[in-house]
């Protein structure tokens, strides 16, 4: 019995060594165990987050559904590419790998361009180009318009230094630059609303961004509603407490490209028939009303660039803008018409 004993136990020793042996080894690099290193991955391993949300959490694998990564040299010249799109981005570990000799590179990365309902076409490469050739811009139609539910656009774009046998796991951070913006119209007194009687627009220069993701100046885009319907408030009061009838809401929902703190976006409601507008504001000004003081310390760009997502009702009274309530994640901020 005790010899039984004892070759368990030198088995459990042998066991312990050869794990620990294991782990050591797993923190050297290939090169340094194999005298032969044909097979040692060489370039880069690309992990994409997009954490720069309000959440400040990474929502890269449940919002991106395409990727693609334009490589430049340490001249600026255009190399290659590399896409990937579908299944694999949604796993969490994702990772996108390719080769690199050694030298200098700009990685820029742009989710949702290569995808089927992509909203954006990106500039033709050629081996003559440079990353200063290189800009994405919104699909209009004609007249610089633009109707749709704009398919999400992510940015982002890193500098690294690949050295000979070198193989670097690399982080690209990801930004978004498409908005959704969601409008209700309700009537002060109660009365439904009918959106169809109102026409709803948005204004801004910014159908184009540079490599550098900033907006280029080529003219005023006019958003106008890719969904327009009804939703219910709530019921009216009733002085003897019976039930009243249901308060109906005019709803539309525009998309946009990415929101400047320098520009001058208009946000225009007109009611069909009457000679004034409903509402006519600075969108800008009254989006970054919202901001938390929990965030003061927060640049008015970033907040743009975090929040994606953006709620306004505004109430009416025949017709006539009176207040408006903003709203995003959990904070709201009701304000009367005011000029800004």
């Amino acid at each position: 019995m005790r010899t039984n004993r004892n070759i368990r136990t030198a088995g459990r020793r042998v066991l312990r060594l050869l794990t620990a042996i294991a782990i050591v080894l797993t923190g050297f690099s290939c090169e340094s165990i194999y005298d032969d290193q044909s097979d040692c991955p060489r370039g880069v391993s690309i992990r994409y987050r997009y954490d720069y949300n309000m959440l400040f959490a990474d929502a890269f694998a449940s919002h991106v559904d395409c990727v693609t990564c334009y490589v430049f040299d340490a001249e600026g010249n255009y190399l290659t590419e590399y896409t990937e799109e579908g299944k694999p981005l949604a796993d969490e570990n994702y990772r996108m790998s390719f080769p690199l000799g050694p030298g200098h590179y700009t990685l820029i990365a742009y989710g949702g361009l290569a995808c089927d309902k992509s909203s954006f076409d990106v500039t033709p490469f050629t081996p003559a180009s440079h990353y200063t050739d290189l800009s994405v811009r919104l699909r209009t139609g004609e007249g610089l318009h633009s109707s749709a539910a704009l398919h999400g656009l992510y940015y982002g774009t890193v500098e690294v230094d690949i050295l000979p046998d070198d193989y670097k796991e690399i982080t690209i951070p990801m930004m978004q630059d498409t908005n959704n913006i969601r409008i209700a119209l309700q009537e002060l007194n109660g009365d439904s609303v009918d959106i169809d009687e109102f026409e709803i627009s948005i204004t801004d220069d910014n159908s184009l961004l540079d490599w550098q993701n900033r907006t280029v100046s080529v003219g005023d885009v006019t958003y106008t509603p890719w969904y327009t319907g009804t939703a219910v408030a709530g019921e009216s009061a009733e002085e003897d407490d019976t039930p009243g009838s249901e308060i109906r809401v005019g709803v539309a929902e525009l998309s946009t490209s990415r929101l400047m703190a320098s520009h001058k976006a208009r946000l225009r409601i007109h009611a069909r028939g009457n000679v004034f507008d409903a509402v006519d504001i600075p969108l800008i000004d009254y989006l970054l009303i919202v901001k938390s003081e929990l965030y003061s310390k927060m640049p008015a760009q970033e907040f743009l660039d975090r929040q994606s997502e953006w709620s306004l009702l505004f109430i009416l009274a025949n017709g006539r803008w009176v207040g408006v309530e903003i709203r995003i994640l959990d904070w709201t901020v009701r304000i009367n018409n005011a000029k800004l």
